[in-house]
């Protein structure tokens, strides 16, 4: 009898019989049909994911919304240097209670942050500080300088303003820009767990308003004049009719200039005498209450690439630095050319130096206050008010400061440009604005020194009394420039 199982072989015998096959299991079958049910189960629960995300997404941007402003002034209004104090302002324009921050990202100004802060915590209405660098490059706007305010909370058409103060380191025309977005940080109800079947509080942050703002810095430069006598220079060319604009806004009607070859006292009133403002010039100014005088709009500013000539005649000539830029009075650099009585180039040269030194050419001076005043001294007695200060080689001389230099021969001082312009004078306005950061960031006044530091000259000087200018103040005390570092310092 065949096994009615077919576990053994039908014996071969029977070859009219027909053979029974295995039976096949059914355990591979289960495993499939069960990997398939999970898939699709899976790809089920993923779309059903997906589309809570989509709704609760839809959802916030139609229940969230917010405007900022900033208050700014026109354009030409306000000169590059100048500091201005604005006000910014946050207004819920949704249904739902916002809180969060308004993140600013400036061209060609900075945020003061010494106005913020005060008595103040992260997490404060108020409280502000610097964007994080990936937060700053979410702008599109290369070189801007990020900052935060943070604000709220605000219910349903709530606003909430700040004072805001900017300060101004772009060149004149410069078009500054500053680009605004409120980010909201949002208490959601999302997702979690086996399959995305649960649900979990997590706080996010979204944008729900922005804005941008811009103008134009004024191109009309100023000169601040001091109470009584200025010694002066202007690094631009002008036009006749530009220095009679200039001179015209002079409320004492006082100028001169000395013309060594005469020589003689030029006044700068009459004739057509006010073509000796020009670069390469120093000339004299009396104001009787200080004023501030903007420059003529038609003038050309001396390229600080290239070199620039200052005829000298023999005896004491009033000269000035013809670039807007400080420079080095370089003993090799700088070059001194004898000229024939023609004018023409005799040939003979010097460095500054050996013209020195081969007493060709003396110091360069420049004019200071006394530090001891004869308090018998009036506005109208200069010698009483000021006093030469020599101006040794290798230092500094300023733009728009005047100075004086005495030649024992007839030539032409060669100023080679960009090789003679200080470290000052090569900084970007994007460094600027970085320093003023960092000067906030650290308590710092504008000369780099600890705020409520007295100067008993009104400002720094450097080893020869001379007054530093904030730049320079801010780089001798702080050489390794700390603020082009990654880390706050």
């Amino acid at each position: 009898m065949r096994d009615p199982f077919a576990l053994v072989p039908p014996a071969k015998e029977q070859k009219t019989g027909i053979a029974t096959p295995l039976p096949r299991p059914l355990g591979k079958v289960y495993l499939a049909l069960g990997i398939l049910v999970g898939i699709v189960v899976i790809l089920i629960a993923a779309v059903f994911v997906s589309l809570r995300r989509t709704a609760s997404a839809d959802v916030i941007a139609q229940n969230y919304s917010a405007t900022v402003k900033i208050e700014l002034p026109n354009d030409e209004k306000i000169n590059p240097g100048d500091s201005y104090t604005s006000s910014l302002t946050v207004s819920n324009q949704g249904m739902t209670q916002i809180v969060g921050r308004v993140n600013l990202c400036a061209l060609g100004a900075t945020l003061d942050l010494s106005a913020y802060n005060k008595n103040l915590k992260s997490g404060q209405a108020g409280y502000a500080s610097k964007l994080s660098s990936d937060e700053q490059s979410s702008f599109n706007l290369s070189g801007c300088s990020g900052y935060f305010i943070e604000y709220g909370p605000l219910g349903s058409s709530q606003e909430q303003t700040f004072p805001i103060k900017f300060l101004f380191s772009g060149g004149g025309g410069t078009q500054v820009k500053i680009a605004a977005k409120v980010i909201n940080n949002i208490n959601q109800e999302v997702s979690c767990g086996a399959l995305n079947l649960g649900k979990c509080n997590r706080v996010s942050s979204a944008q729900i308003g922005s804005d941008s703002f811009q103008f134009k810095l004024s191109n009309r430069s100023k000169v601040v004049l001091k109470r009584g006598y200025n010694f002066v220079t202007l690094p631009y060319t002008f036009s006749l009719d530009a220095t009679r604009s200039f001179t015209s806004l002079l409320k004492s009607k006082w100028g001169y200039y000395y013309k060594t070859s005469t020589p003689e006292y030029l006044d700068l009133f009459k004739n057509n005498n006010s073509e000796y403002i020009k670069a390469g010039n120093g000339f004299w100014v009396y104001s009787e209450n200080g004023e501030e005088i903007l420059l003529p709009e038609q003038r050309v500013e001396t390229n600080p690439s290239d070199t620039f000539r200052i005829n000298l005649d023999v005896g004491w000539n009033q000269i000035g630095n013809p670039y807007t830029k400080s420079i080095t009075l370089d003993p090799q650099k700088i070059i001194f050319q004898e000229a024939a009585e023609d004018g023409s180039a005799s040939g003979a040269m010097y460095s500054y130096q050996n013209a020195y030194d081969n007493k060709v050419l003396s110091n360069v001076y420049n004019l200071v206050p006394k530090t001891l005043m004869d308090s018998s001294g009036s506005l109208s007695n200069l010698t009483s008010l000021m006093e030469w200060k020599v101006l040794p080689i290798g230092s500094t001389l300023k733009s728009y400061v005047g100075a004086v230099i005495k030649s024992e021969k007839k030539g032409t001082l060669v100023i080679p440009g960009k090789d003679v312009i200080t470290a000052c004078g090569l900084i970007t306005d994007d460094e600027w604005s970085k320093i003023q950061e960092w000067l906030s960031r650290n308590g710092l006044n504008r000369y780099g020194d600890p705020e409520g530091t007295v100067y008993s000259q009104g400002s720094p000087v450097d080893k020869n009394g001379i007054a530093l200018d904030e730049c320079d103040s801010i780089l001798k005390n702080h050489a390794d420039k700390p603020w082009l570092k990654n880390s706050p310092q």
